[in-house]
């Protein structure tokens, strides 16, 4: 399965499980490295909150880095009993959701009649004060990171934590799911053969890579956090490159979704003014240093050539003034660049003008575009219903819908 498939399996099966009040069983996401695994299940909790409709909290423990299974169970300290006797109590486990390591998922009011939900992050003072006030949620995921990479004395002591949600004296609330991820062992990542009766505890999502599924998350993100349009077009052009199936040979950067995001994040802030008054990404020589890097040398050369595909795109004003005669891009991959740019562009003023030069497109980039401004619905509503609502779009729609449908399969 692919990495969204993951996502709308667990939330199905949480959901299920809450309905019929017994605990959601544990998954163990198995995939490449960067591929995106931690960012599923937040998006996961996120969903689960606007589906329940009430507050649903996470927690990512890094389980590779546990020291020993009293990290799993909580360390033993003597005490005496009302008798007097000598026992041991164990602290709390350190994966037990406090106040110090919960994100709360809040669902709120979307403003168009639905649900929609704000992240309170881990630490942050509101969300310390919004937990002691309300306690930990009933409802909530248990992220055990780098699961694989795990001593296996720590793996036992997570075993009754995968099917009871328990370990020792500390015990999950009924509501909270487990949920570990782990490198295959052919990824050189540190990972040891699974322990059988560990296998026989959880269910696994073996993740494929998939460009489809990632670039419907990152079209998906606001402005503030989406990859550069060019950079989410380099993806779809090379998935070879990006969504590899191998660990390439030796200890160079290589390029995954998760290197390239935060190359890409890098490069917006090396941007000149000029670079964003034109909605560019810098190809100077430091910034080549920083992709090299990130994803390496190959790959580097790779992506500042996508990159010279913006110099056939027209400049905004160009295109918003005059759509039937602004410079349309000859090649489909550049016809693919120039939709992202006009999908994470336009605004209320523009609409009209972006449906008219999208027309004159190869109709597969036409879908690709309607798909990039679709996909913005919920965390830039704005952008999506400017374009949504002009009659171009109608028409296009009753034109082209089997074309859509047939592209999200």
């Amino acid at each position: 399965m692919n990495l969204m498939q993951s996502v709308d399996v667990m939330l199905a099966t949480h959901y299920a499980a809450l309905q019929q009040n017994h605990r959601p069983y544990a998954i163990e996401q198995i995939s490449g490295p960067g591929i995106g695994k931690s960012d599923s299940k937040k998006l996961y909790t996120s969903k689960l909150a606007a589906k329940i409709c009430q507050p649903v909290g996470y927690v990512r423990v890094v389980v590779g880095s546990y020291g020993s299974s009293a990290d799993v169970r909580g360390f033993g300290m003597p005490q005496k009993d009302d008798d007097g006797n000598l026992i041991t109590k164990f602290a709390r486990a350190p994966w037990y959701p406090a106040a110090h390591n919960t994100t709360i998922f809040l669902p709120v009011d979307d403003g168009k009649g639905g649900v929609a939900t704000v992240e309170m992050e881990d630490g942050d003072p509101d969300t310390v004060a919004w937990i002691n006030e309300n306690g930990v949620p009933p409802v909530g995921v248990l992220d055990m990171d780098e699961f694989g990479q795990a001593e296996d004395d720590i793996k036992k002591a997570c075993a009754d934590v995968f099917l009871y949600g328990r370990c020792g004296e500390t015990i999950l609330p009924k509501g909270w799911r487990v949920v570990a991820a782990s490198n295959r062992m052919k990824d050189r990542a540190g990972v040891a053969r699974s322990l059988t009766f560990l296998v026989n505890r959880r269910c696994a999502h073996e993740i494929d890579p998939s460009v489809g599924a990632w670039a419907d998350w990152a079209e998906a993100q606001d402005d503030a956090h989406r990859p550069h349009y060019l950079t989410i077009s380099f993806a779809r052009k090379n998935p070879d490159l990006v969504f590899r199936d191998a660990v390439p040979a030796g200890d160079k950067p290589f390029c995954t979704p998760r290197t390239l995001c935060m190359m890409d994040f890098e490069l917006r802030a090396l941007q000149t003014d000029d670079d964003r008054a034109r909605n560019r990404l810098p190809t100077t020589p430091l910034a080549a240093e920083v992709c090299r890097g990130w994803i390496g040398e190959a790959e580097q050369a790779q992506y500042f050539t996508h990159l010279k595909y913006a110099d056939e795109l027209p400049d905004w004003d160009e295109l918003v003034a005059n759509p039937m005669k602004a410079k349309l891009p000859a090649t489909k991959d550049a016809q693919m660049v120039a939709g992202y740019f006009m999908a994470y562009s336009v605004d209320d003023a523009s609409a009209t003008a972006m449906m008219t030069y999208m027309k004159r497109m190869m109709v597969e980039m036409q879908v690709l575009t309607m798909r990039a401004v679709m996909a913005q619905s919920e965390k830039n509503p704005e952008r999506a219903s400017a374009v949504l609502e002009t009659p171009d779009a109608a028409v296009w729609f009753a034109k082209h819908k089997d074309l859509l449908i047939a592209s999200r399969s």
